[in-house]
């Protein structure tokens, strides 16, 4: 693949710098930068407020980034965008919408064990203050989704089925046909798919997938911080009241009630994020020009070859190395605790990422604590795994007293 390194401006100032982390957040090619710097220099305004020149070209920026992301996502006539900052708040936005259109006791959510804090916190929130039911779906040995299991807890009562297209920690990308089969064979509920960690690898068609909302973070995909999206049926926008009151989501406001905007304008009150915006919209370009197609084929062949060079070491374990993957890998260094794993690798210059990743459920239902996780991007090179592999090696030296043939 060419080397597209040079086209983040990081790795000039940070010349031996082996990023490992792209799961966590990826860095910022130039062209992302620099269209964020010309709309503030050139176009900054306040969208939806002033019929003047620069306010209305801020409006047009943000719908035209909105129709972008529809596009991208392959989405119908009738399904629509939501600005959010992440793919947490918009998970969180969901939560409270739902509460208002009417969460009733022994209502039940269903949510992957692999999910990420953000998608099962809010929802055990929702629970409690409605006396409503919890409940999870496992998944078995190779990080896969158990079809049994969703249908045994698939039921009349249950209203929401939420869980991750791609698992931030082990890179597990699940079959959403899977779970949607059996919800809507068996019951009303809605389905919310987190796309945090598949968006930026052409993965999602939200035509082709049959949920209900989906939810994104734009810093995954090469965009700046603070902007990220929820897609929702065309369904759910009627139904959904909105949750964040403020300017520009209000039609009318009397002195004591108010009427909203309908579509997706009642639910983004408030000042967008524009020059987020415009990065995301920027992020995308970017995207289609390197190709999506060539970004999945390259993460997968930096996968499959830090795969083949951590397994010829006996002293790592590896998890859930098989099946389709989202460009994540997931070990453990033998008697060595992750955290110390990550400090000898600093000082090589080589960030990872370790800890329980925003998954203690999954850490626990995998029967580790914590763990060590690499993740690839465009800008990654089988040189960096090289590095990598060396700098574990000095670990394995450190802290095991290595001979050639293993662990003593």
């Amino acid at each position: 693949m060419e080397d597209y390194r040079g086209e983040f401006p990081i790795f000039e100032n940070n010349k031996d710098l082996v990023y490992l982390d792209s799961a966590a957040t990826t860095q910022k090619p130039r062209e992302v930068l620099d269209a964020v710097y010309r709309y503030n220099i050139h176009s900054n305004a306040n969208p939806g407020r002033g019929s003047y020149s620069l306010g209305v070209m801020a409006e047009s920026e943000v719908e035209r980034v909105r129709a972008k992301v529809k596009e991208f996502l392959h989405a119908v006539e009738g399904e629509e965008v939501i600005f959010v900052k992440s793919a947490t708040e918009g998970i969180n936005h969901l939560v409270n919408s739902f509460e208002r259109m009417g969460f009733e006791e022994d209502d039940e959510v269903l949510v992957g064990i692999s999910s990420h804090h953000s998608n099962i916190v809010p929802w055990q929130e929702l629970v409690k203050r409605t006396n409503g039911r919890l409940r999870y779906f496992h998944i078995d040995s190779e990080g896969r989704l158990d079809r049994e299991e969703i249908e045994e807890k698939v039921n009349e009562r249950t209203k929401i089925v939420t869980f991750s297209h791609g698992v931030n920690a082990t890179g597990i990308i699940h079959d959403p046909h899977l779970v949607t089969e059996v919800v809507r064979r068996k019951s009303n509920a809605y389905v919310i798919l987190d796309i945090a960690q598949t968006i930026g690898e052409g993965l999602v068609d939200v035509n082709e997938i049959d949920a209900d909302a989906f939810v994104f973070s734009g810093h995954k995909m090469f965009s700046p911080m603070g902007i990220g999206g929820v897609v929702l049926s065309k369904e759910l926008l009627d139904k959904l009241p909105p949750f964040l009151y403020g300017g520009d989501m209000i039609e009318f406001v009397e002195g004591e009630s108010s009427t909203y905007r309908e579509g997706y304008e009642k639910f983004e009150g408030g000042t967008h994020n524009v020059e987020g915006i415009v990065g995301l919209g920027a992020a995308m370009d970017f995207m289609e020009r390197v190709g999506l197609e060539r970004i999945r084929k390259h993460k997968v062949e930096l996968h499959d070859y830090a795969v083949k060079k951590l397994r010829a070491k006996c002293w790592i374990d590896l998890y859930h190395t098989s099946g389709e993957k989202a460009g994540v890998l997931a070990f453990n260094v033998k008697g060595v605790h992750p955290h110390d794993v990550s400090q000898i690798l600093d000082l090589e210059n080589v960030c990872i990422r370790t800890g329980h990743h925003c998954a203690q459920p999954l850490m626990k239902h995998l029967g580790i604590p914590s763990c060590c996780r690499i993740s690839f991007s465009i800008y990654n090179t089988k040189k960096d795994i090289d590095k990598l592999t060396m700098a574990l090696q000095k670990v394995a030296d450190l802290f095991l007293g290595r001979d050639t043939d293993g662990v003593r």
